[in-house]
């Protein structure tokens, strides 16, 4: 892949991770190839031609931490509610462009309680009073974040689709509900065992 022909890292970024997932990200849903979006598309960047499922692509150099960056606050908050926030790829790659991890997140984790808003912009700004947002990933179950790649290895398509339904059944449930089974579910996974107990000893 040629890059040395964009001048600003970001442009090389973005053409090198859409190349990218163009060529070896498939729907986990039905294990179909992507298509990209329409340039300019809000909100989704590649589109299962098969289920119509949207993904949203986000792409870094280095890992991604905990709190990964978003748009517009109330876009975001206002979406979820709707049922129809895309799925979220997070992608990570070195110095040298070669992918580490890549993360998928499905829109059925992304949930309101995740969703921080930072301080609006001040007057001396372009774009005065607008609000983004960061989303805090940390709060997921790992059952939330299915992995096509991790450090540096392709996982199989078949048990990334398997993952990806494991936890189809939240799909049926309003935005609400699966808020607050989602967060269930990560405390419950943060025990670490098979069988507990909700009495003190």
């Amino acid at each position: 892949m040629d890059l040395d022909r964009y001048k600003s890292p970001s442009q090389r970024a973005r053409v090198f991770s859409e190349k990218w997932v163009q060529s070896n990200l498939s729907c986990p849903a039905c294990i179909h190839s992507l298509t990209k979006a329409p340039n300019n598309t809000k909100v989704r960047d590649f589109v299962c031609p098969i289920c119509s499922d949207a993904f949203e692509l986000k792409s870094k150099r280095g890992s991604f931490g905990p709190i990964v960056a978003d748009g517009a606050y109330q876009s975001m908050v206002d979406i979820i509610r709707s049922g129809r926030a895309p799925h979220l790829v997070l992608l990570s790659y070195t110095s040298d462009y070669a992918v580490r991890d890549v993360i998928a997140i499905p829109n059925r984790f992304l949930i309101e309680e995740i969703v921080i808003p930072r301080p609006p912009l001040g007057e001396h700004c372009r774009r005065a009073g607008w609000q983004g947002c960061n989303l805090n990933v940390a709060m997921l179950p790992p059952d939330g974040k299915v992995a096509y790649v991790s450090n540096f290895e392709k996982r199989p398509a078949e048990d990334v689709r398997s993952e990806w339904n494991r936890t189809a059944f939240l799909d049926r449930l309003d935005s609400s509900s699966r808020g607050w089974l989602t967060l269930t579910m990560s405390l419950v996974r943060s025990i670490g065992k098979q069988e507990f107990c909700l009495r003190k000893r």
